[in-house]
């Protein structure tokens, strides 16, 4: 309990002094990998999940937490660009954790998030729907 107590304090804090330009809030994500054999994509997990990523005004650090669980992701972004027709940032990112490349994608037109990943030889896109963007200049 105390650590869970001190590592939401931690999450509190470091959010206040990361000003986030973007703010992306979801509702549900769905887990798909790339079937070699096919090349479709084969679901493998979905979830109703309410979780908050935030981008930091820099471009330099996204931000994902999971509502009421320790779950938190820290990503270093690497390049990004902004499609002004379509409404998207692209981001390419490593998390700290396992500094694994990821490919971001932020749709505000379709209101989807796609985080694609390649490991171990293994391609993986989660898809989270967008309930809500927030942009603060």
């Amino acid at each position: 309990m105390k650590t869970k107590l001190i590592l939401t304090a931690f999450i509190f804090t470091f959010s206040l002094i990361l000003k986030a330009q973007l703010y992306v809030t979801v509702d549900s994500y769905q887990e798909a990998v790339l079937n070699p054999n096919t090349q479709d994509w084969d679901l493998i997990s979905e979830k109703q999940e309410v979780s908050i990523f935030q981008l930091d005004m820099e471009m330099t650090t996204l931000l994902h937490t999971v509502k009421g669980s320790e779950n938190v992701s820290w990503y270093t972004v690497t390049k990004w660009e902004f499609d002004d027709e379509k409404s998207t940032y692209f981001l390419i990112a490593n998390t700290l954790e396992d500094d694994v490349e990821h490919i971001i994608g932020i749709d505000g037109i379709n209101m989807m998030l796609s985080i694609m990943t390649e490991k171990n030889g293994v391609q993986s896109v989660t898809g989270h729907n967008i309930v809500d963007i927030q942009f603060e200049e």
